[in-house]
């Protein structure tokens, strides 16, 4: 029947099936068709021959089929990736940004972002070429993508800016993780043909995403703000943008670190075990 045509090709969707009708029976025959059968035979039409041709074509028709979804299903994923980076293009970015806002009103979960931007890239590419941008570009996004957690998105959304999506993340942690990225790029070390190398900064802006922001420009917007503060103030540093305003994150974690070592010695927080 239909139902256990359907019910055997979602349970084992790469076997492909031929279905046995009676002469009365087209239609449903025409139906399991429908339903993802690859051929049907009638009783009483078959011989020896017809079988091995139906059963040849059926198994010839699922591998092509199942062929034409991977390539189909790989071809979805280059469209949505950067070929210069792997992470992330804009496009990617877009649905996975539309897909968390989404989720974000049914769970509560904290979203924050961070527009991450490589201090005097510009000059950079006039001075060593293209080349030496490219593979500091590559250096760079492999530097956040093992920053951040699997769980994490990174995106290149044109040029030598990065944004960055912390899932389930409040406003300190991603502090802790964007500067924590910070210094990773800063370790970064590009070498160029004269022997020499090149040490890369960044300036980043942090904000959270709320429900209105499902629109990849508007949260861009919204974070620029913040990153021109970076910038502005010497570069190499960070700016949270929340509802006290822009703020710096170094010292605010400075404040943090020493309420936090305060909290300790009073035994407030933690008390000695061993």
């Amino acid at each position: 029947d239909t139902e256990g045509v359907e019910s055997l090709q979602l349970s084992h969707p790469e076997i492909p099936i031929v279905v046995l009708t009676g002469h009365d029976d087209e239609t449903k025959a025409s139906d399991a068709i429908q339903k993802g059968a690859e051929d049907y035979l009638i009783k009483g039409q078959i011989n020896a021959a017809l079988l091995e041709r139906a059963l040849r074509h059926s198994m010839e028709r699922k591998k092509v089929k199942l062929e034409l979804e991977i390539a189909n299903a790989a071809l979805k994923e280059l469209v949505g990736q950067d070929p210069l980076t792997g992470v992330l293009n804009r496009r990617g970015f877009q649905e996975v940004l539309v897909q968390l806002a989404t989720e974000r009103k049914r769970t509560g979960e904290d979203l924050y972002a961070l527009l991450v931007d490589l201090d005097n890239f510009k000059e950079l590419n006039e001075k060593f070429g293209y080349g030496i941008g490219d593979m500091a570009l590559k250096e760079v996004s492999q530097a956040i993508v093992h920053t951040v957690r699997t769980s994490d998105y990174v995106t290149r959304i044109g040029g030598d800016e990065f944004v960055v999506l912390l899932v389930n993340t409040r406003a300190e942690e991603a502090m802790l993780v964007a500067d924590k990225l910070r210094l990773a790029i800063s370790k970064i070390l590009i070498l160029i043909d004269s022997g020499h190398s090149i040490q890369l900064t960044c300036s980043a802006g942090i904000g959270p995403i709320d429900e209105d922001s499902t629109i990849l420009e508007g949260l861009v917007m919204k974070l620029e703000s913040a990153l021109k503060r970076s910038k502005s103030l010497g570069k190499n540093r960070i700016t949270i943008q929340n509802g006290k305003g822009q703020q710096d994150v170094a010292s605010l974690l400075e404040t943090t670190t020493t309420d936090d070592v305060r909290d300790l010695l009073e035994g407030i927080s933690f008390y000695a075990l061993y």
